[in-house]
């Protein structure tokens, strides 16, 4: 996602002050982007130990969990 918005938006960057501003925004960018990674990690894990399913990388329907 990061990587998208950099190749769309960078040649766009024409100040020193516009850069400082674009670095910010794709650092806060790459961190929302590790949060939701580590959150997703945490509800697998809690999934798991709850219905013992192993739920990683595959597209699951949750109510089927209950």
């Amino acid at each position: 996602f990061v990587k998208k918005i950099v190749k769309k938006k960078l040649p766009h960057v024409k100040t020193h002050e516009e850069m400082k501003t674009f670095l910010n925004l794709m650092s806060i960018a790459s961190n929302i982007e590790r949060i939701a990674d580590n959150a997703t990690n945490i509800a697998e894990a809690a999934i798991y130990l709850s219905v013992g399913k192993d739920v990683r990388h595959k597209h699951v329907d949750l109510d089927s969990l209950s």
